[in-house]
């Protein structure tokens, strides 16, 4: 899901499908591979999905949309989690042949909950989600968790500016990227925020070096298995 053409300007020249003007963590770990074909756009004819596929959904809640009042929230976790269970036939059919066919995949469970964050929640129930993964069959799990939200300890309002947005000194208002008398900036790999609620590429290129090669995954990846570039 994207607004505008904006959104994938960086790398791709295009509306992307990405919430941001590149590509994502998951994008710089694959980097190689074919981009993971959004859930949503996988055609019957598709039928070599064992490359993977991109289960996430922009806005979407680690609790049930039920629990949201007012229909703000349209995708959650256990959606998520359904659509994966319908598309697991598909790469194996037996448990043990799952099982066998799992263990060589790497699963990324991105920030799931910050929305819930978002909308006035302190909670979420992504820990059960991972152990539903593990119960289909996952052994190697990336678990990205949240990053900060709230107050950041800089002096620099430079440096947490939107790129894209409105006005204010943080560049964001109620207007959205995209959005008519909003502004890009010049060069996005210079800050951390593209558009208020996502990071930039170059963000997310720092984010997954720290994961790969440096000291941010728990337990540590070092030495490296690979380089991000």
């Amino acid at each position: 899901m994207a607004i505008g053409k904006l959104y994938g300007s960086t790398y791709f020249k295009c509306s992307s499908g990405r919430l941001l003007d590149g590509r994502f963590i998951i994008d710089f770990i694959a980097y190689g591979l074919p981009f993971l074909p959004p859930y949503k756009n996988i055609t019957k004819s598709q039928d070599d999905v064992k490359k993977g596929v991109n289960f996430a959904y922009g806005g979407a809640t680690a609790l049930d949309v039920n629990y949201f009042k007012g229909g703000r929230v349209i995708n959650s976790l256990n959606m998520q989690f359904d659509w994966f269970k319908k598309l697991k036939p598909s790469s194996c059919k037996t448990k043990e042949e799952c099982d066998s066919f799992f263990k060589k995949l790497l699963f990324v469970v991105g920030e799931i909950g910050r929305n819930d964050v978002l909308f006035d929640l302190s909670k979420t129930i992504t820990e059960l989600r991972e152990m539903a993964l593990i119960e289909e069959g996952a052994v190697e799990l990336v678990v990205l968790g949240n990053f900060p939200i709230g107050c950041f300890t800089l002096d620099n309002v430079e440096i947490l500016k939107a790129c894209c947005g409105g006005s204010g000194p943080y560049h964001f208002d109620d207007l959205f990227c995209g959005w008519q008398s909003t502004t890009i900036c010049s060069d996005p790999s210079k800050l951390i925020n593209w558009d208020g609620p996502h990071f930039t590429e170059a963000a997310h290129k720092q984010i997954t070096k720290g994961l790969i090669e440096g000291h941010f995954a728990n337990p540590s990846l070092k030495p490296a298995p690979f380089k991000i570039v």
